[in-house]
């Protein structure tokens, strides 16, 4: 971490000098010296690479897509995220559900159809529920009485 952050330090303030300096060993290098040298640097550094993109990629995609959908960034997913301790905004509880690979799945953006107002992060259970009962409260304080009658 220190190492990057003086490397970035570094960079800012002699960006000029080290722009020139790669520049002029871009000129002076020919076409098939520069492909070896990038070549020898990627075998080198192909894990940090491939991984360094596929997180890039994820996180994009799923920037896109929360853009889109929902009109908020990764950023303020991961806000919303952390105001609920990562935890459904109903149950309270972590998520569970799994996806591919076996992995657990995020918290679902819940929302409302009508406006498009997010009301919060919900586990795969209560946002599936909620969806069931097609948002109606109505008919959710039906069930509500239904179970209290027959406990």
């Amino acid at each position: 971490m220190i190492k990057s952050k003086y490397n970035k330090n570094y960079y800012i303030l002699n960006k000029k000098k080290i722009n020139d300096k790669n520049n002029l060993w871009y000129k002076n290098c020919d076409q098939e010296k520069r492909r070896k040298h990038y070549q020898n640097w990627y075998i080198k550094n192909r894990e940090k690479v491939l991984e360094k993109q596929k997180n890039k990629s994820k996180s994009k995609i799923k920037d896109l897509s929360l853009k889109s959908r929902y009109g908020i960034s990764l950023n303020d997913f991961n806000r919303l995220l952390k105001k609920q301790n990562s935890k459904c905004k109903i149950c309270r509880l972590k998520e569970v559900a799994k996806a591919t690979q076996n992995k657990i799945k995020s918290l679902s953006i819940d929302h409302n159809h009508t406006t498009g107002k997010i009301r919060g992060l919900l586990c795969q259970n209560c946002n599936a529920g909620i969806g069931l009962f097609k948002e109606n409260i109505n008919l959710l304080k039906k069930v509500i009485n239904y179970l209290e009658k027959t406990k």
